[in-house]
């Protein structure tokens, strides 16, 4: 992790000058809803929201593939954004992709490699199981992130907690922020896939400890 770009984030003033807000993670984590609440509500410059630019669910360090050659993401340009990297818990987020049949783009978006997805969600949790392996390598695309300047993790939910240190960080009015609107997902934790969710738990407490850890330390300066 960049500390010395997350210590520059903490001491900037209320009023932050910054030219745009990137909301980039897994997907099915509430990226596309932030985004056109950022822009439209908010007023806000953000990434494409279609992820034509390759920001919104690419792995960092590889913007997308262009020519048969990969373009990286411009560091010293995010260097001027707000990046926000919301993300949930994997079972939810793989199921949202399983449900509408995104598996094998959402994969190739985040890993930047190309590779066959199951059928199904059951397969997919069959070989999660017997391989102990995430084929959409979520860890991975977490780890790439942090070595982002102005990196702040966090998930949609965690907007209401720090309504009012975020409206400090990106100066707009904290009555703007209140009108979120977090809707009940369409997708659930089955309890009977044990093993699996097990799996995916265990990588998302991992990042969730690590994700309030830089959260906390990014907004406390800015309440």
């Amino acid at each position: 992790m960049n500390h010395s770009e997350i210590i520059k984030l903490e001491r900037i003033p209320p009023q932050v000058e910054y030219n745009n807000v990137n909301i980039v993670g897994w997907g099915g984590s509430g990226q596309t809803y932030l985004i056109r609440f950022f822009k439209n509500v908010l007023e806000l410059e953000t990434n494409n929201i279609s992820g034509f630019d390759g920001l919104k669910h690419g792995h960092f360090g590889i913007l997308k593939k262009q020519k048969n050659r990969y373009v990286c993401i411009d560091y010293e340009k995010m260097k001027s954004s707000v990046n926000f990297y919301v993300y949930t818990h994997p079972v939810l987020m793989i199921q949202s992709h399983f449900r509408r049949r995104w598996q094998n783009l959402q994969s190739l978006r985040m890993t930047g490699v190309k590779q066959y997805m199951p059928n199904t969600l059951e397969e997919y949790t069959e070989i999660v199981i017997s391989e102990k392996r995430d084929l959409f390598m979520l860890k991975s695309h977490y780890e790439s992130w942090k070595n982002c300047p102005n990196f702040i993790p966090i998930e949609i939910g965690d907007i209401s907690k720090y309504t009012k240190q975020l409206s400090h960080l990106l100066g707009v009015d904290v009555s703007l922020l209140q009108k979120i609107k977090i809707k009940p997902r369409n997708s659930t934790i089955d309890e009977k896939n044990e093993n699996y969710n097990e799996f995916y738990d265990n990588i998302y407490n991992q990042i969730r400890k690590d994700a309030n850890k830089i959260l906390e330390k990014t907004l406390v300066c800015n309440s």
